[in-house]
């Protein structure tokens, strides 16, 4: 993943949990769209699919409970994260190409318009 682009970065190692996971903090807050040369394409929305039914909340390891303390919780528990929660949110921010956006929007059964 050396020399590659965003995206190729976030999916590196073929890591679809960390990119999911990214991506929920990426797009959480209600920013700018992506610019449209620094959206994702189709190819790395059908990437993000895979992660459809795969659980992404963890138990925190001991480091990470040594930094935020003993009762910490993983922020996407605390957060109620949702396969659909992270493709609205991606959707809010344009994070993906319109085709990509699309195939997003018809696995979770959302409408998508696109601009």
């Amino acid at each position: 993943c050396g020399t590659s682009t965003g995206w190729e970065e976030v999916f590196c190692n073929a890591d679809i949990r960390g990119a999911a996971r990214v991506l929920w903090h990426l797009c959480e807050d209600m920013g700018p769209p992506f610019p449209p040369r620094g959206r994702g394409s189709r190819c790395h929305a059908e990437m993000l699919l895979e992660a459809q039914h795969l659980q992404l909340v963890r138990p925190l390891d001991a480091f990470e409970l040594e930094l935020e303390g003993a009762y910490a919780q993983d922020p996407l528990a605390e957060e109620n994260y949702s396969f659909r929660e992270l493709v609205q949110r991606c959707v809010a921010r344009r994070a993906f190409e319109n085709s990509g956006l699309k195939l997003l929007c018809e696995a979770v059964g959302i409408g998508f318009h696109p601009l």
